[in-house]
């Protein structure tokens, strides 16, 4: 790996999460679903190593706050667009007072509304 000359990067802390992520459920016996909550879980933590091996590496991250806000209008409007079922131009003029239901806590998806 040669961690003093940056070897470990964000792909490799991603794989490295994901492979202990499924080592963990063969182990424990866990269904589809429950595999896939914990490889979420350790992407996260698999992405936030890879960083911390970027900055003892010296990159410099590539994105910034505005690269953030893009990002976060864009996974607003797909709620918004799978929300009314139909697709929807971006940016919708009402984005910035849109609240998923999801985050409402109103979203139930064995519920068709």
């Amino acid at each position: 790996l040669y961690l003093w000359s940056g070897g470990l990067s964000l792909w490799g802390g991603v794989l490295a999460a994901s492979a202990g992520g499924l080592w963990h459920a063969r182990r424990r016996g866990f269904a589809l679903g429950r595999f896939a909550d914990a490889a979420a879980l350790a992407g996260l933590w698999g992405m936030a190593l890879g960083r911390l091996g970027d900055f003892l590496a010296g990159e410099r991250p590539r994105e910034n706050f505005d690269d953030g806000v893009n990002v976060t209008e864009l996974l607003m409007t797909a709620y918004m667009s799978a929300e009314r079922e139909c697709t929807i131009e971006f940016p919708p003029a009402d984005l910035a007072t849109f609240i998923p239901a999801v985050a409402q806590g109103k979203w139930n998806p064995r519920l068709k509304s």
